[in-house]
C-alpha cells in the first residue's frame, strides 16, 4: 500500500502546482480518476487559489509604474502572467464543477470503464499506411 500512496504523490501534487509545464499539469489530471472525490476537488480548490495569489502578487509586485503602454516588452511579460494565472483559475474551475456535480466515476465508487473512446468511434491510431509492414 505505501508504494501505491507514493505513485500518487506526484499527480496530487500535479493539481496544485501552478507554475509548472502543461505537461505535469496533464498527467494530474489524468490521474484525477484514482483521487477520492473530495480531495480531487480540494486539490483543484487549491490550484485555483494559488494561480489567484500568483495573479494577485504579479499585480502588487511586478506591474511596472506608469500606463500599460509606457510598460514595453516588461509589460508584455507581466501582461502574459496575469493572463495565464487568471484563464488557469478559470479553466480549473469547470472541472470542480463538474465533479462537485457528479462527474466521472472515480476512486471508491464503483467499476470504471477502460474505454477512451465512444462506442461507434473507431481507433484512429490502430491502422495507418506507415503502420503496416512492408512485404
Amino acid at each position: 500500500m505505501r508504494s501505491a500512496v507514493a505513485a500518487i504523490r506526484l499527480p496530487r501534487w500535479s493539481l496544485t502546482a501552478h507554475d509548472e509545464r502543461p505537461d505535469v499539469l496533464t498527467a494530474g489530471v489524468g490521474f484525477i480518476a484514482d483521487l477520492p472525490r473530495r480531495e480531487a476537488i480540494e486539490l483543484l480548490g487549491r490550484r485555483v487559489a494559488a494561480l489567484e495569489e500568483w495573479s494577485a502578487e504579479v499585480a502588487r509586485e511586478w506591474k511596472p509604474p506608469g500606463a500599460p503602454e509606457e510598460w514595453g516588452h516588461i509589460g508584455e511579460v507581466v501582461r502574459l502572467w496575469v493572463h495565464r494565472a487568471v484563464g488557469g483559475a478559470e479553466r480549473t474551475r469547470d472541472p470542480i464543477e463538474r465533479l462537485e456535480r457528479g462527474a466521472y466515476v472515480i476512486a471508491g465508487e464503483g467499476e470504471r470503464s477502460a474505454e477512451v473512446l465512444p462506442e461507434a468511434m473507431g481507433n484512429p491510431y490502430a491502422e495507418h499506411p506507415h503502420d503496416r509492414s512492408r512485404g
